[in-house]
């Protein structure tokens, strides 16, 4: 059983996540409004206010993709440029990470069964993301990952909702 204090932190960071998937799905639902008609190569500004933007959703509630793939397709930029600039700033943002994680316990070595316990999943996931890269073509790619935002923007409303909320509205 949770104490109160415990279920209240758990019910705002709820609404903070729910919050920010919805505000993403609206973010990308407006790209083609908000898109200039001759995109151009981003200003540095722009970029450290994106990855600013993307650093600090990361870091509240682990929600930094969307803000990426409304950034990038409002720039208009290929998959390949999209997924390559996602890996490279992902790779430095986890990394920045492991210090904190670290030294507040939340990342040790006992955890290290879990790591080899979701390595397969892992390696699987990406197998299979390679390949969908390979054979399909941007409309797929975009078309996937405008879908995973749709699951975010249902979870988000569940979430909003209150999820004991929506389980009982199912009958559980």
């Amino acid at each position: 059983m949770r104490s109160g204090e415990a279920t209240v932190i758990d019910r705002r960071m709820e609404l903070v996540v729910g919050g920010l998937a919805l505000a993403y799905v609206i973010l990308v639902a407006l790209k083609d409004k908000i898109k200039p008609s001759h995109p151009k190569e981003p200003a540095t500004w722009s970029l450290f206010l994106a990855g600013g933007g993307v650093s600090l959703s990361q870091t509240v509630s682990n929600t930094g993709t969307p803000i990426l793939l409304s950034y990038f397709l409002y720039h208009g930029w290929p998959r390949e440029r999209f997924v390559a600039s996602q890996a490279w700033f992902l790779m430095a943002q986890n990394m920045a990470k492991l210090v904190p994680f670290i030294s507040l316990g939340i990342l040790h070595l006992g955890n290290i069964g879990a790591v080899f316990y979701l390595l397969p999943i892992a390696l699987v996931g990406n197998a299979i993301g390679a390949r969908l890269f390979r054979k399909g073509g941007e409309t797929l790619f975009f078309g996937l990952l405008l879908g995973l935002l749709l699951l975010g923007f249902l979870a988000s409303l569940v979430l909003i909702c209150g999820r004991s909320h929506f389980l009982h509205m199912l009958g559980g």
